[in-house]
């Protein structure tokens, strides 16, 4: 299948099948004693992370033949110059699947000249979907579906890192409550929730300063994209897909909704 604007549709609800039956068996390995292993980089890998991975390869691969597929967990790593490509995170947050507090989500994102133009983050433990298809941002929890945006919050409300503290992000959020007199407030989330809790309007602010990869956000930008919030580098430039190491450099998330003056100041001084 080729994917242009005209079949965007047809493609989010491929992915969305995809993504929850990678979901499924989540879960059932999810449900037994965990067993962790170490990947040549130190970071954890399960049975699940590989499974998961399995699935949405095979699919995605059965469905759109001539797409390149870049996947954490596989060896292809070669775009050859291609602008349009698959970016998978087959379990995100594989650090919060072995703690078992249930904030580990399915990425899977479709990436079309540098940008992330459709994206599908799911919560297995729930069956939560936050997705794009290019036009509109949606949540479907099992047959409930409905639009979401960000949404105009009284107060800085910031997403954290559950597992991933970092002293800029501690910056950061001084020099927010220096530069507003609106209250300023963090919540804790693990995974790509952090992107959907902006989506959702429960948050408007997400700052990470530490080491991720295109996999880990890309699906999380998509939605982020149509849900009327933006996430840039620390420039306030738009993120780009398909770098040759795929790592991406510090990056902040936030409603349109607040002063980017104040945004932009911030991370002045944050990163002086």
């Amino acid at each position: 299948m080729k994917i242009n604007t005209n079949n965007y549709a047809e493609v989010t609800e491929i992915l969305q099948e995809i993504s929850t039956l990678a979901s499924k068996k989540i879960n059932e390995i999810y449900s037994d004693d965990i067993k962790e292993f170490r990947k040549e980089d130190n970071s954890p890998v399960t049975i699940a992370d590989i499974e998961s991975n399995r699935i949405i390869i095979d699919k995605l691969s059965k469905n759109f033949r001539n797409i390149k597929l870049i996947s954490e967990e596989s060896n292809e790593r070669s775009l050859q110059g291609e602008e349009e490509f698959f970016i998978i995170d087959p379990l995100d947050g594989t650090k919060e699947f072995i703690k078992k507090n249930g904030e580990f989500t399915v990425n899977i994102a479709l990436i079309q000249k540098t940008r992330a133009v459709l994206g599908i983050v799911e919560l297995p433990i729930s069956f939560t979907q936050y997705y794009s298809d290019g036009y509109k941002s949606y949540k479907k929890v099992k047959n409930s579906e409905k639009i979401i945006t960000s949404e105009k919050l009284t107060d800085y409300v910031i997403t954290i890192s559950r597992s991933h503290q970092d002293d800029k992000t501690n910056e950061f959020i001084k020099n927010l409550k220096k530069n507003t007199d609106k209250f300023v407030n963090t919540t804790e989330a693990g995974s790509s929730l952090k992107f959907c809790l902006i989506a959702e309007g429960l948050a408007n602010i997400y700052i990470r300063t530490g080491n991720t990869m295109e996999w880990d956000i890309a699906a999380g930008n998509a939605v982020l994209n149509t849900a009327n919030a933006n996430l840039c580098d620390t420039n306030l430039n738009k993120l780009r897909y398909g770098k040759d190491n795929f790592k991406n450099q510090a990056f902040i998330a936030f409603s349109k909704d607040l002063d980017t003056n104040i945004i932009r100041k911030c991370l002045s001084d944050t990163y002086i």
